[in-house]
């Protein structure tokens, strides 16, 4: 073999690696994401939920202590 060749053979396998490390990265990356939305889900106030809790906020600050 040539050294060109080796070189060849080497950058190969390199570039090989290299596409499944960023398959790896892409699948992380998605699962990260459904886990973003489920903790998002979870967080999110409804409308009527913030209305609530601004009429007890301000019927707090009128009690008189």
């Amino acid at each position: 073999m040539t050294l060109e060749q080796m070189l060849l053979i080497f950058c190969g396998i390199v570039i090989l690696i290299l596409i499944i490390l960023v398959f790896f990265m892409y699948i992380r990356i998605k699962q990260l994401i459904r886990d973003f939305e489920l903790l998002e889900s979870q967080i999110m106030f409804t409308d009527s939920e913030f209305d609530t809790l601004m009429q007890n906020v301000e019927e707090i600050g009128n009690l008189k202590i």
